[in-house]
């Protein structure tokens, strides 16, 4: 028999356990905000429209800002297709009120398609300055014509966060006197389906990287620097790229890429690049860089110039008018099931060590020694195939 003294017994015991339990209260959820920019002007006045630039604000100070309104969480801004020029002046201040666009919060910006809707600096400043600890992504937009002028890195972007860009390009962008044309990133940086072209810097034309970089299916095309890194210059940390082309860049140092980091690159293309030193790469790593299944040609220059540890393994070094590979004095390079073709000035030159296995040196010239291989270094070689090259 179910007794009522029970009953009361078990009804306070219930409400005690609620009591001492607060986390099975049922709580509103925090939801992420879509914030909708409905002009295409660069404002931040109170006139019921919401901007780029205010919805940037309201998201950093989670507030309403005009009519953008955030949630407090990770939040989303959609662009319509159109053009977003940047007309506020000023510079060197960090909370998106002139000149380019602080981020400072976890932020998602959707454009409708990288090619038509498009974020332009108009030479006034960089584009977007990304804070530390702020989690960025960026889709289907275009970042053109960012001026770093005299404020440091990153002619279009400068990241210190933790950036994704995809499905989006960077174009037409400056750090003349700093690194960075396109990009300047000590954070982390993934570029996914994206173009990195036509920037230039004194250092790292396209991409300038000295925290965590990370390149899929994107390319890195017709950059310019005048130190080092036409395309990419990883001075320091990891770099990372996979199915990717890194083409026609230029700089005295590493027409293609710089390395000074740690590097893997895998099933990509560095092509028809220059540089007086590594037309294609040139790695100057302590941190062995490791090469696979990829094509390095039609570098003007060599297609390598090692100065550190590498392993080059199933990929084709050809056509380069300098050397294939240049591998200097402190130099080791391990290469493997991989070919070495109809390079200009010797297959390979070695001065430091080299390891060659199951690889084919043919049609190579040089105008001195050595057509396929010069060697004055450490050679090892072990079941590879010499033919057709001269000297």
């Amino acid at each position: 028999m179910f007794r009522p003294a029970k009953a009361l017994r078990l009804m306070a015991a219930a409400a005690l356990l609620a009591a001492l339990t607060p986390s099975l209260l049922i709580v509103p959820a925090a939801h992420a905000a879509t914030i909708n920019v409905t002009t295409s002007a660069d404002e931040l006045a109170v006139n019921g429209a919401c901007s780029l630039r205010e919805a940037i604000q309201a998201v950093n100070l989670d507030t309403v800002v005009d009519t953008c309104d955030p949630s407090g969480d990770a939040d989303t801004i959609v662009l319509p297709a159109d053009t977003y020029l940047l007309s506020i002046s000023g510079s060197d201040e960090n909370g998106a009120a002139s000149g380019d666009l602080d981020i400072t919060s976890a932020l998602t910006i959707t454009g409708a398609l990288s090619s038509t809707t498009l974020i332009d600096g108009g030479q006034l400043d960089r584009v977007f300055d990304i804070f530390g600890g702020a989690n960025v992504t960026l889709v289907g937009l275009t970042i053109q014509h960012g001026d770093s002028g005299l404020n440091g890195q990153g002619g279009a972007v400068r990241n210190a966060g933790n950036l994704t860009l995809q499905s989006s390009a960077v174009i037409s962008s400056t750090a003349a006197e700093f690194s960075g044309g396109g990009i300047a990133s000590n954070g982390a940086l993934s570029l996914i389906n994206s173009t990195i072209a036509g920037n230039s810097a004194h250092t790292g034309g396209g991409v300038e990287n000295a925290g965590a970089l990370k390149i899929d299916q994107s390319l890195i095309r017709q950059n310019a620097s005048e130190s080092s890194g036409g395309g990419i210059a990883s001075l320091s940390g990891t770099l990372a790229i996979s199915d990717s082309s890194i083409i026609s860049n230029t700089s005295e140092l590493g027409g293609g890429i710089r390395n000074s980091g740690k590097l893997t690159l895998a099933d990509s293309l560095i092509a028809g690049n220059s540089g007086e030193i590594g037309g294609g790469l040139a790695n100057d790593s302590a941190e062995l860089a490791v090469l696979t299944n990829s094509t390095i040609s039609n570098n003007i220059g060599s297609g390598i110039d090692n100065f550190g540890a590498l392993n080059l393994a199933g990929s084709t070094i050809i056509t380069n008018t300098g050397s294939g590979v240049f591998n200097d004095v402190q130099g080791a390079i391990t290469i493997t099931q991989s070919t070495i073709a109809h390079n200009a000035d010797s297959g390979i030159y070695n001065r430091g060590g080299l390891t060659l296995t199951n690889s084919t040196i043919s049609g190579n010239t040089t105008q001195i020694d050595g057509g396929g291989v010069a060697n004055t270094g450490t050679l090892e070689v072990i079941n590879s195939t010499f033919s057709g090259n001269s000297a």
